[in-house]
């Protein structure tokens, strides 16, 4: 696995006090990746343990025997033919089975977290979230990190723990701290991370993703310009920057869509750029609005 990413939250009022705007529920998100390999892994345990849920009927199971067992292979280097040896476990790869078993490994993991935190999966990606307003909810996400471990031995997949961050989401002016550990490493608290290509900062705030996604977006509308210097139909050109830049901008955007100035003349002030590429340099006198109007 690249990584298990635990995030704890922590309420904007001290344990013990009226919270203000207690009817509302407070979540922490937690992002995983995975590294580990499903062709590490032994077929016949996907159909092994009372915990797992996908358990394979016996006829599936004896189809899946024979597709991925009693397999040799060998390796030719430099004209030289070495013996045949066995291959024990594992996926062949480019196979269509690769990812559905990877699959089913995965959707296994919800079975193993069992002390309030909650674990969300997206195909190769994970998020284990839980709420902190107690010392024991340290305790609590600390056991679920320690039951995902558990999936990990019993599946025979390995946590790449230098991968994996603790994304603390506090309002707090000094919230408190709390280490966790995988596998007996301690894993390193961080400020932001990518979840699904959106940056999440520890005060929920957007500026680093807004700013990353308009970095992004004037590469790749210079990469435009650069390769159409000679095209001047404004239907291609809008046509490009609609398929290249476009949806950049856009990715996730009713998630981190801006509501301070700060933000919204970042973005708008590309898209000035863009339009004026796009019309290919009108003349000054035709304002904004009235490009986005043409357009």
């Amino acid at each position: 696995m690249s990584g298990v990413q635990p995030f704890h939250f922590e309420p904007s009022y001290d344990p013990g006090e009226e919270p203000v705007g207690s009817d509302e529920e407070m979540k922490a998100e937690a992002p995983m990746e995975y590294s580990s390999k499903i062709g590490n892994a032994e077929w016949s345990r996907l159909s092994q343990g009372k915990k797992y849920s996908h358990s394979i009927v016996r006829g599936l199971q004896r189809h899946l025997g024979s597709y991925l067992s009693n397999r040799i292979k060998h390796v030719v280097y430099n004209g030289s033919f070495p013996s045949w040896l066995p291959v024990t476990s594992g996926v062949l790869q480019g196979s269509i089975l690769r990812p559905l078993l990877f699959l089913v490994y995965a959707n296994d993991m919800p079975n193993y977290v069992e002390n309030d935190s909650t674990i969300a999966l997206f195909a190769d990606d994970s998020k284990l979230y839980h709420c902190i307003d107690s010392s024991l909810s340290h305790l609590n996400l600390q056991a679920d990190i320690d039951g995902i471990h558990n999936w990990s031995i019993d599946f025979e997949m390995e946590f790449s723990t230098s991968k994996c961050k603790v994304l603390q989401m506090s309002k707090k002016r000094n919230p408190t701290e709390h280490t966790y550990y995988l596998s007996g490493n301690t894993l390193e608290p961080a400020s932001q991370a990518k979840d699904l290509g959106v940056t999440v900062h520890t005060d929920l705030s957007w500026k680093t993703h807004i700013e990353l996604v308009c970095t992004k977006a004037n590469k790749l509308l210079g990469l435009v310009k650069r390769f159409c210097r000679d095209i001047y139909d404004t239907e291609t050109r809008k046509l490009l920057y609609g398929s290249m830049v476009r949806p950049h901008l856009e990715y996730a955007s009713n998630v981190w869509s801006p509501y301070m100035a700060e933000y919204i003349n970042l973005i708008e002030n590309f898209q000035r750029r863009a339009t004026k590429f796009i019309l290919n340099y009108p003349p000054s006198d035709i304002s904004y609005t009235e490009r986005l109007v043409t357009l």
